[in-house]
């Protein structure tokens, strides 16, 4: 060392930070380094990937929203995952849901409703039902017609359903009646009263819009 080199002058260690400088006078000087004073870095280093128009190649994770193996209708979870979106994700879809079929004859009678159940893809609706008629039903001549769990878009629209007679045997069809559902025992929609439904149990599925 030169005779007339000061001497280096002691400097505190900083962590991240390391001696960028000596002055003349033998004082040090510490900086942080940046990514750009590091050499073996990927480009990716000194570019915000968080940034999405910086990135330009490669492909993205499908878990990310990108292209890979993830089908069908995609959910978020708020930080950029998506995942494959269920049926009870969807604001238009719902299924297994409850409801009571009641009598809407005008007689005013009490349905048994062994079983009933409804789902709606967007506007199509599947109701599931199986239900008795009292033995002795009021209104005896009026037209048997129960409620719908969702009214129909349109009720002069001619959907038909077919329905188990579990009591006598043999099939009823089902047609909208109004914004009601009623029965048949023949395709010429010979709508049958409550006094002809006394004591049947039906059993079936009607689709409709």
């Amino acid at each position: 060392m030169p005779a007339n080199f000061p001497p280096i002058q002691a400097l505190a260690s900083v962590a991240h930070k390391w001696i960028n400088a000596i002055s003349g006078a033998g004082v040090a000087s510490a900086t942080q380094p940046t990514a750009s004073d590091i050499s073996g870095l990927a480009a990716s280093a000194t570019t915000d990937t968080t940034n999405a128009s910086n990135i330009t190649s490669g492909t993205l994770a499908a878990a990310q929203g990108g292209a890979g193996t993830v089908t069908g209708a995609l959910k978020g979870n708020g930080s950029g995952t998506v995942s494959q979106a269920a049926s009870t994700d969807l604001s238009d879809v719902v299924s297994n849901l409850s409801w009571t079929p009641t009598d809407q004859s005008g007689g005013g009678n009490t349905l048994t409703v062994n079983v009933a159940a409804y789902s709606r893809v967007g506007p199509l609706k599947i109701a599931e039902f199986d239900i008795t008629y009292p033995g002795s039903p009021s209104g005896g001549s009026d037209t048997a017609a129960i409620s719908l769990p969702v009214s129909p878009l349109n009720a002069t629209e001619s959907n038909l359903g077919i329905l188990w007679n579990r009591t006598g045997g043999g099939f009823f069809y089902a047609f909208l009646n109004g914004s009601t559902l009623s029965f048949s025992s023949t395709s010429s929609i010979s709508l049958q009263t409550n006094t002809q439904m006394a004591g049947v149990r039906v059993t079936g599925t009607f689709i409709y819009f």
